[in-house]
């Protein structure tokens, strides 16, 4: 009976939602969808709406089609605190909570090319010292009219799949670690709808759940937030058709990128696998938290790929990751694979070619590194005699074991050649004037003192 006036009251619910939107009324106003999914924020009686769009109809994933959230500000495990339900909560817009010094805002949005639902929370710390908070959200799941589908916990951990065939065959998928734009939250749990409270801070055991009517909740425990500071906590929520999510591995690089500069282009590689091999899986990047970027698409069965991920320009120095992931064409989203990359500065170095032809410079040149130059400045009438550290060329430049360390100035060094004598150039011939009797030296020449013998 208690199931019945709640669905009963879901549909009322569902019918004033809907007018609402049409009529412009204040709740539910917040509303969003593309082609797969939609959501609602700012409910009276609710945190939040999800819902999915296959085989041509929109299926509802919560019985009374709200969906629970609650924070519990102090206390351990979410016990003992102060309990803060959140209804109307008007998206983007932060909310101050009564006698405490906690704000929150819930931003939901459509990501993954509109295939998934993200939530979520950003909790600020308004007060001079730190506080324990722990976040959750619960609801009494189901996927179209099945209340009773069947759950299932994905191998990897992330969160779980419930797969329910009324009025047609259709998939939710909740993820909530291990995956791009997710905060990896403590607990999730599945069981009895009627038990989703009491479980809101407590993980799972169970593997999968069939022929119950179910719940779920997931979590984030005994988080502390320092004075002054906000934190953000986030999942994914999506509903599409019955698919196993593919699986993605990079093979370069293994670990890192190592060092990298502002705007540099860099390759990686790997294999994607998926059990319905269909065409059009995508694969993305993503670094740090900036919006994902589509590097590869195959046009036909996923396999192994080679892509290049590119650096902003602006990008700050120091280390950052670099998330992967793959998606198919239904929409399902593999574990990501991160790989680090140290942004470092970049260097300059300078040719001063002394008189010879002009010398390009190198740039963007990363700390370290050694230089190559395969060609050699010329100048009529001397001959190169090599790129020198200093201007007084005491120290040769060693291309094969030198690294460029800072901005850098190599210095050419020219040796004169035969034509470089010009005739303009010779020193005057000084006249030569013999007398006889004398010794004199000229021009470097010594002139000795001979005696002449004459006959008649």
């Amino acid at each position: 009976m208690k199931k019945k006036l709640k669905k009963l009251f879901g549909s009322i619910f569902s019918v004033c939602l809907m007018l609402a939107l049409l009529s412009g009324n204040v709740f539910a106003a917040d509303f969003e969808q593309s082609d797969f999914m939609r959501y609602w924020s700012y409910l009276e009686y609710g945190a939040y709406n999800v819902e999915g769009f296959v085989s041509e109809q929109w299926l509802q994933t919560e019985y009374s089609e709200v969906y629970d959230t609650r924070l519990v500000v102090g206390g351990t495990g979410g016990i003992g605190g102060t309990n803060y339900d959140l209804y109307e909560m008007e998206n983007g817009i932060e909310k101050s909570l009564p006698e405490s010094s906690i704000g929150i805002t819930q931003n939901l949005s459509l990501v993954n090319g509109g295939r998934y639902v993200k939530l979520q929370y950003v909790v600020r710390n308004t007060s001079e010292l730190p506080q324990i908070i722990s976040l959750g959200s619960y609801a009494d799941v189901m996927i179209g009219d099945d209340d009773y589908a069947s759950i299932t916990a994905f191998g990897d951990g992330s969160g779980f799949y419930m797969t329910g065939d009324s009025p047609v065959d259709a998939q939710f998928n909740f993820i909530g670690k291990n995956a791009y734009g997710v905060t990896d939250v403590d607990t999730f749990w599945f069981g009895y709808y009627g038990d989703r409270l009491t479980n809101l801070f407590n993980q799972t055991s169970a593997t999968s759940l069939t022929d119950t009517d179910s719940g779920f909740a997931f979590s984030w425990k005994d988080r502390t937030i320092p004075a002054g500071a906000s934190q953000s906590f986030s999942i994914l929520i999506g509903v599409g058709n019955v698919n196993s999510a593919p699986t993605i591995k990079v093979t370069t690089p293994l670990e890192t990128f190592g060092n990298a500069v502002k705007g540099g282009t860099y390759s990686f590689s790997g294999t994607v696998s998926d059990t319905e091999n269909t065409p059009g899986t995508n694969v993305y990047y993503a670094i740090d938290s900036n919006e994902p970027v589509l590097a590869y698409t195959f046009s036909g069965t996923p396999g192994e790929f080679n892509a290049s991920i590119l650096l902003p320009a602006d990008i700050s120095l120091g280390q950052h990751t670099v998330n992967f992931y793959a998606q198919d064409s239904d929409g399902a989203i593999s574990s990501v694979v991160a790989r680090t990359i140290l942004v470092v500065e970049q260097y300059t170095v300078t040719f001063e070619s002394n008189g010879g032809s002009a010398f390009a410079p190198l740039t963007g040149i990363v700390p370290g590194s050694t230089i190559t130059v395969t060609t050699a400045p010329t100048r009529s009438g001397y001959t190169f005699a090599g790129w020198y550290k200093d201007a007084s060329f005491a120290n040769v430049w060693n291309f094969a074991t030198d690294t460029v360390t800072a901005n850098t100035t190599l210095y050419a060094k020219w040796t004169a050649t035969a034509a470089a004598v010009k005739t303009g150039d010779a020193s005057p011939i000084i006249p030569l004037v013999i007398l006889i009797g004398a010794s004199m030296t000229a021009a470097g020449v010594s002139l000795r003192k001979y005696k002449s013998k004459w006959t008649k």
